[in-house]
């Protein structure tokens, strides 16, 4: 019944997102031809502007597919029992754009008005299984949606309260009577008759208990409906990747390898920009080739790719370092499959030492890097061709 209500639930998101898309896709194709017309007329200034329009439309795009398969549950089926650490308040922000179907597209439609007010707090670090939190904001905001038949308003807000995390969901709606507040967290109890299953409160409800929090609901005096989700206070710092990135290395050897001609062009030429030695290959066997030739310190490889996995890869690499007595190489793996949380045992067997999702830009990729060569130590490698002296890596 639960995945019942989370596949109905994608149904009406996809329709969202469609319609989210085609808007995207109209600033990116007007953007593209103004950005054609200022090349031809030497306007070089528009120029420069619309090429930053398309790429802002191209990272919005991939944050709401992110979006979507978070809700989905695309991510690895290997998960971190205690998480990690996020922001809830970034949280609330992700399940607002992606929840518009419900409470801005759908009763618009209908010639309804709803209005949706925030009061977030910033760095609100909590610990768990961000895809789950998320589905809890995206149930609560969703139900208060359908609570304004009429139109109305909800309001998200966090903020902090006994080392706790506190995120409610509130609307001006019709309400839940008195003596049904008690049972909304029951499997299968529903006031929404055949249109729904009862158990999108169950299922938040258990969520929030794994994560060590609560939920409750309280029916405002006159009308409307409150819902308020209590989360411990994680005191751990956010991933360092999410952090301002470092000044990168200098001299770096890096081989780029995926199967996708384009993206091995585009991946290696910021790096050439900057000064770095890149050699790029199509496959995991030419990559290897290239490794056995080239000694690059640093390999960026795809994932999913034909003839041998990225996993493949950074095994035979490890092997042939240890097989020469050498530091095997940095290896970052990049993956178009959503955002997984890969077993680490694996990564360590396999030789892997970060994973990134597809699309990354330049800074996050840099950020990663310094970040991995941090992780080293005193055991830096050497960015330097063989038998050349090394660089001072300043970081």
């Amino acid at each position: 019944m639960i995945q019942s209500e989370r596949l109905k639930a994608v149904a009406e998101l996809s329709a969202g997102v469609a319609h989210n898309f085609n808007n995207l896709l109209q600033v990116v194709l007007s953007s593209c031809e103004i950005a054609s017309f200022n090349l031809d007329s030497r306007n070089y200034e528009n120029l420069k502007f619309n090429l930053e329009r398309i790429a802002e439309s191209c990272r919005f795009g991939a944050e709401t597919v992110k979006r979507l398969e978070n809700f989905a549950g695309a991510g690895s089926e290997v998960v971190t029992p205690k998480g990690k650490v996020f922001c809830l308040s970034h949280a609330a922000e992700k399940a607002i754009e992606l929840s518009e179907t419900w409470w801005k597209s759908i009763p618009q439609r209908e010639g309804l008005n709803i209005s949706l007010k925030t009061s977030l707090r910033s760095e609100c670090l909590i610990r768990g299984q961000e895809n789950e939190i998320l589905e809890v904001i995206l149930n609560l905001i969703k139900n208060a949606a359908e609570a304004l038949p009429a139109g109305g308003e909800i309001g998200v807000r966090t903020f902090s309260e006994a080392n706790k995390w506190i995120l409610e969901v509130q609307d001006n709606g019709v309400g839940i009577p008195e003596d049904d507040l008690r049972r909304v967290f029951e499997p299968f109890f529903t006031t929404k008759g055949y249109k729904g299953a009862g158990m999108g409160l169950a299922s938040s409800y258990g969520i929030i208990a794994r994560h060590g929090g609560e939920i409750s609901v309280v029916r405002e005096k006159g009308e409307g409906t409150k819902f308020a989700v209590k989360l411990p206070v994680a005191r751990e710092s956010l991933d360092i990747v999410e952090a301002a990135a470092t000044a990168p290395p200098s001299s770096l050897r890096v081989l780029v390898i995926d199967d996708q001609a384009l993206i091995v062009d585009a991946m290696g030429k910021p790096f050439q920009q900057h000064g770095h030695t890149i050699f790029t290959a199509q496959s995991g066997p030419a990559g290897i080739e290239i490794f056995d030739r080239e000694s690059p310190a640093l390999v960026i490889c795809d994932l999913s790719m034909p003839f041998m996995t990225g996993w493949q890869v950074a095994e035979a690499i490890k092997d042939m370092s240890k097989e020469r007595g050498a530091e095997r190489p940095l290896f970052l793996m990049l993956t178009g499959w959503g955002e997984e949380e890969f077993d680490e045992q694996r990564m360590i067997e396999s030789g892997v030492d970060g994973v990134l999702q597809k699309p990354v830009n330049f800074r996050k990729l840099i950020a990663t890097i310094s970040h991995l060569i941090r992780k080293r130590g005193t055991h830096k490698p050497d960015f330097t061709a063989p038998g050349s002296a090394q660089p001072e890596i300043g970081l």
